[in-house]
């Protein structure tokens, strides 16, 4: 098997390349997930906890956080992301909305449509742009992207841990 990445076309090359490492990832720990019933993506360890669907409605609430919102300049879409609970999410907190069983296919298919959406906020801009969320901190276009790599990673990871829990795997 060859592996390789390829870089999202029409974005500045170092941001094409990190977008095509996200979707690497996501690949990654999606295959690594694989079929699973509706009910393990509303299942938590703890009421109100992470679950697999609270996990994949948060991937979104932050892709268009750091991409529309703070690289893009346009407001945070609260009451549109409101329709999916994800007003109900407190990472800080650990708390995360209860969930009606749902099929993992259709997490992925929101995750991907707001992807793209917040995707387009990066066309046309060069990766070393500095961008702020308010007060002191300053972020290069460059650090948001990779910095929501590492998010998809990291909670790419919680998903794969819980659904293999959940099969009974150590």
């Amino acid at each position: 098997m060859h592996y390789d990445l390829t870089p999202e076309p029409g974005f500045h090359p170092e941001i094409g390349l990190l977008l095509g490492t996200i979707r690497d990832s996501t690949r990654e720990w999606v295959e690594n997930v694989g079929e699973i019933p509706d009910e393990w993506t509303s299942w938590s360890a703890t009421p109100g906890g992470r679950s697999v669907g609270a996990l994949m409605l948060h991937l979104v609430e932050c892709e268009i956080y750091w991409l529309e919102t703070v690289v893009g300049g346009k407001p945070f879409p609260s009451e549109e992301l409101a329709a999916f609970k994800c007003d109900q999410i407190d990472q800080y907190e650990g708390t995360f909305p209860i969930l009606e069983p749902r099929p993992f296919d259709w997490y992925l298919n929101l995750l991907e449509t707001w992807r793209a959406r917040a995707w387009e906020s990066l066309r046309g801009v060069d990766p070393g742009e500095i961008r702020s969320r308010g007060g002191d901190d300053q972020f290069t276009v460059r650090w948001i992207v990779a910095h929501v790599l590492e998010h998809d990673s990291y909670h790419g990871g919680q998903i794969s841990l819980m659904v293999h829990q959940l099969r009974g795997f150590n």
